[in-house]
């Protein structure tokens, strides 16, 4: 299924600039001219954080557009129907159950970015909870047709490893 053939994407500009105590990062995705603006926190560990983050997030977009489901499968982080053993290793896209499960988050993802004009980076925070550390961006999508949606993101730290665990 092809529903982006006019995303050949990927050619990322990034451009850096202090603006009042904020930095911005600005990032363009070649195609329909996709822009993408965020704004992080002066301390220099959101910096960090936050930019790892959308790092995996602008990856995880990036292979959804090109439909290489198994590749974001990497950055996904494994939930079971039953809830066992949730959030504790990437999916693997080689094991039938887990490719649906992938292929559903993949879809869910694809229809934010269609017709996309730009996405905000808005807010992005850590918080602590059972499961562990998250890093959370809250975005929101500009569509062609003058139209806007916000989603949150919500990315586990798994041994190092951010992955996606939860969109709202």
């Amino acid at each position: 299924m092809n529903y982006f053939p006019h995303f050949c994407c990927l050619l990322l500009v990034l451009s850096i600039s202090a603006c009042q105590g904020k930095v911005e990062k600005s990032t363009v995705l070649e195609a329909d001219t996709v822009l993408v603006r965020s704004h992080v926190r002066p301390t220099e560990s959101a910096q960090e954080s936050g930019d790892s983050a959308k790092a995996v997030l602008e990856r995880l977009f990036a292979q959804v557009l090109a439909e290489d489901h198994a590749a974001a499968a990497k950055s996904i982080a494994y939930r079971s129907i039953s809830g066992e053993g949730d959030f504790t290793r990437p999916y693997n896209y080689e094991v039938a159950d887990e490719r649906v499960q992938v292929d559903k988050v993949c879809a869910q993802i694809s229809v934010m970015l269609h017709a996309l004009l730009q996405v905000e980076y808005l807010e992005f925070s850590v918080e602590e909870e059972s499961e562990g550390v998250w890093q959370v961006w809250e975005l929101q999508f500009d569509y062609a047709d003058g139209g806007n949606a916000k989603a949150t993101f919500a990315l586990l730290d798994l041994n190092g490893q951010l992955l996606l665990g939860d969109i709202d």
